[in-house]
């Protein structure tokens, strides 16, 4: 059965956001197979050159990521190990739902690397 607004139920509006409920399948009211869904980098994404994009496959319900870190469009090459930075508020970030859905991103890799370590990892900061 594919993951599609048919067969995935809504979080309850009132119900405080946990681990446990925003990571529980379901469909993000307002998204739509097919259409992609992006941001431009807080420090360099001025040019557009510089973005994160989510895409939702129309075919299977698939969920791509797509990154893209080239500001000196077209006089220089992309970067091949592209990264793009969302602030925090204070910081003069802009897109706060979308770094706080990133964080989610992170706990939602950290609890399947607990499941299903060899699919999924969780690299410690430096010491």
């Amino acid at each position: 059965m594919l993951d599609s607004p048919n067969n995935l139920p809504n979080l309850d509006d009132h119900e405080p956001p946990t681990s446990d409920n925003v990571l529980r399948p379901h469909w993000p009211e307002g998204v739509v197979a097919g259409a992609s869904y992006e941001v431009l980098c807080d420090d360099k994404g001025r040019k557009g050159g510089s973005w994160l994009r989510v895409m939702v496959s129309p075919a299977d319900s698939d969920v791509h990521l797509m990154m893209q870190d080239w500001e000196q469009i077209p006089d220089d090459e992309p970067n091949p190990l592209p990264s793009i930075r969302i602030r925090t508020r204070a910081g003069g970030g802009r897109n706060s739902r979308t770094r706080q859905a990133l964080l989610w991103l992170a706990e939602a890799i950290r609890l399947d690397a607990l499941e299903h370590g060899s699919t999924a990892s969780v690299t410690p900061p430096p010491e």
